[in-house]
């Protein structure tokens, strides 16, 4: 697999993207049973703000913590739950600071197109 892709995945741990949809949508889902006013649009809008708002929120913080996380040194020790790559996609050079911001300046636009 290529090391960017690889990067990526990490980054924004792909590995939990079922997960924020999930949340979001069970949330929305029981407003509308207490207020009405269902709509099959809105879970898909409110899945979608879950999943590139989390998403954009790992990425960001990972974008902040960049210059701690050069200096971690128990990097090795990086449990395959939260990496499962087992890196830190900035400080180990696969992914530049500024190709970060590109990136992370698209998640919270996506869901609003």
């Amino acid at each position: 697999m290529n090391a960017t892709l690889r990067a990526y995945i990490d980054l924004t741990r792909l590995q939990f993207s079922f997960a924020w949809p999930l949340l979001f949508s069970s949330g929305y889902l029981l407003a509308t049973v207490t207020y009405g006013g269902f709509s099959w649009f809105d879970l898909l809008r409110v899945a979608l703000i879950g999943f590139f708002g989390f998403e954009a929120g790992l990425v960001l913080n990972d974008y902040i913590d960049r210059v701690f996380d050069r200096k971690d040194v128990e990097s090795d020790k990086l449990t395959k739950y939260w990496r499962i790559f087992g890196t830190r996609p900035i400080p180990a050079g696969f992914v530049s600071p500024r190709g970060l911001l590109q990136y992370f300046s698209y998640l919270p636009l996506l869901p609003h197109a």
